[in-house]
């Protein structure tokens, strides 16, 4: 359970960073894993696609699995919530700003080598390819657009991206996964969204941990 936890993190502060000049909007992605040893367990409960609705310091982020189990990540200003319906056992795991970046300071980080003159278009964007390098010399590929340039402090494992990640492949605790942009909508979503829902009950992690007996 901690490595699916830790994943559905990474993959909202890969993406929170992005949300500046553009103040309101959604992103359909699509989310491939390779296969390095997961249990069925956790196959099951990896998302194939995830949604974004972002509206100024607020977004939402809902990802749904292959057990029928749904999970969102809501954010608003330095408050983030994990929201997970477990086998009816509604859950708000709440985390802050300053949890989320010591958190992210345990995830590898790349800087930018590169920006290639290669271009292609994803999602109707045009993208810029850079070669990013983490400090053991591992690297990454992220396609990028500019036409979606923004500026945050939440975290960003991408360093010297001068723009919005549409496509990139990055690894989790083990697990590799890739993120490609399908859909880029740029109108105001309904800000019902980012309510937090009153039947969820707000928990920490390790209270969360504990009431599954410690499952990692």
């Amino acid at each position: 359970m901690k490595r699916i936890i830790t994943l559905l993190l990474l993959i909202v502060m890969s993406n929170t960073s992005m949300l500046g000049q553009v103040t309101d909007g959604y992103i359909h992605f699509e989310v491939k894993f390779e296969d390095d040893g997961l249990s069925d367990q956790e196959k099951a409960m990896l998302p194939t696609e995830a949604e974004m609705w972002f509206s100024g310091e607020q977004m939402l982020m809902r990802m749904p699995s292959a057990m029928g189990m749904e999970t969102k990540v809501l954010t608003r200003g330095d408050e983030m919530y994990i929201l997970m319906d477990v086998f009816g056992n509604k859950m708000a795991i709440k985390s802050g700003k300053e949890e989320m970046k010591k958190s992210a300071r345990k995830e590898k980080s790349f800087k930018v080598k590169t920006v290639t003159g290669e271009t292609k278009t994803i999602a109707g964007y045009e993208c810029l390819k850079a070669i990013m390098t983490a400090e053991d010399g591992e690297e990454m590929v992220v396609w990028f657009s500019k036409s979606l340039k923004v500026k945050s402090d939440w975290y960003y494992n991408m360093e010297g991206i001068d723009g919005f990640p549409l496509e990139f492949s990055t690894s989790s605790n083990g697990m590799k996964f890739k993120m490609i942009a399908t859909e880029v909508k740029t109108n105001k979503p309904d800000q019902q969204l980012f309510v937090l829902p009153s039947d969820f009950k707000v928990m920490t992690q390790a209270e969360m941990q504990k009431m599954f007996g410690g499952m990692k």
